[in-house]
């Protein structure tokens, strides 16, 4: 018999339920106010359940795959993020706080994901802006693959306004250049649309310029030389396989396991993790080969080169399986 008191026993049996709720089927956070200043997250994440789309937001920074209403969340862009360079722009004429296409340390990496949507039959996917509100304007631009820059938005224009409207015609993962032309706070309202279909109408708020990283994440101001660096970072397009942070799956260490959906409008298809801004190593500081702080060097590093190539190797794995069952139910347009 159980010498604890009543109360005791029911307050652990909710805790018990509670964990279960946790651990049972995708992730859904709680409703709260939750500010978001780096690490990969998809700021429109279009879904559906029994003909019914839904969108909310997705992020990989307090979990992984962590599913949020908009509306609770904030995110930031910081002072670090601003340049002058993206004034050589025609299509923006102006500077503003960045957050790149590929990633940067320090700093959020939003994109966008329809991937879950063709579940439920939602192949061909527009994301409507409704609204926007702020100090100054929200751009939406991608590398062209040839030096260039192209809108993000399928009319062309790379300043977000209502109306604008990013076309996915293929489920996919991707990502763009995000501006901000003067600091404060924005809001965006958006909604997923397809099959005739719309979703619920989510509210998104940014903000920008206010605060300062904790850390210095510049050694120099971002170019618009950089944003092209930052972009092509990832390895070439794979044909449209289900995306392993879509289902769960571990990341492999190295940006050649992440697979992505082709690019559409030049925007890139990959999330790259590789951090581009850490200085090179002093090569005077590296020990001669064949010295002993180089053999244990390599001694220590074996186990981990292990363990990497047995998580490529099951991402490779999984994405074979998913990119046949993808072609099998969705075999692609001649």
């Amino acid at each position: 018999m159980s010498l604890q008191p009543a109360s005791v026993r029911r307050s652990a049996l909710a805790v018990a339920l509670t964990g279960s709720l946790a651990i049972a089927g995708s992730p859904v956070a709680n409703a709260q106010d939750l500010v978001l200043e780096s690490g990969h997250m998809n700021v429109f994440n279009v879904t559906a359940k029994d003909g019914q789309l839904k969108l909310d937001l997705k992020e990989d920074i307090t979990g992984s795959n962590v599913e949020r209403p908009a509306e609770d969340v904030t995110m930031v862009v910081h002072k670090d993020a601003f340049t002058e360079d993206t004034k050589n722009l025609p299509q923006v004429g102006k500077p503003g706080y960045v957050l790149p296409q590929g990633y940067h340390q320090g700093m959020l990496r939003p994109g966008w994901t329809t991937l879950m949507a063709r579940w439920d039959g939602f192949t061909d996917v527009k994301i409507r802006i409704d609204e926007v509100s702020g100090p100054g304007e929200i751009h939406a631009f991608n590398t062209d693959g040839k030096g260039g820059f192209k809108a993000a938005a399928d009319d062309g224009e790379f300043q977000l306004t209502p109306g604008s409207a990013i076309h996915q015609d293929t489920p996919a993962h991707l990502h763009t250049h995000w501006l901000f032309t003067e600091p404060g706070t924005y809001t965006m309202k958006a909604t997923a649309l397809s099959n005739g279909k719309e979703s619920n109408q989510a509210t998104y708020t940014w903000e920008v310029g206010q605060k300062a990283n904790e850390r210095p994440i510049m050694d120099e101001p971002l170019s618009l030389d950089r944003l092209q660096d930052l972009a092509s970072t990832a390895p070439a397009p794979s044909p449209v396989a289900v995306d392993p942070v879509e289902k769960g799956a571990a990341l492999p260490p190295s940006p050649a396991g992440e697979q992505k959906a082709p690019a559409k409008n030049g925007v890139d298809a990959k999330d790259s993790k590789a951090d581009n801004n850490k200085p090179k190593a002093d090569e005077k500081g590296k020990a001669e080969k064949g010295s002993p702080a180089a053999t244990a060097n390599a001694q220590e590093q074996r186990p981990l080169n292990g363990i990497a190539t047995v998580l490529s190797l099951i991402g490779a794995t999984f994405n074979f399986l998913q990119d046949n069952l993808l072609k099998l139910f969705w075999p692609s347009k001649k």
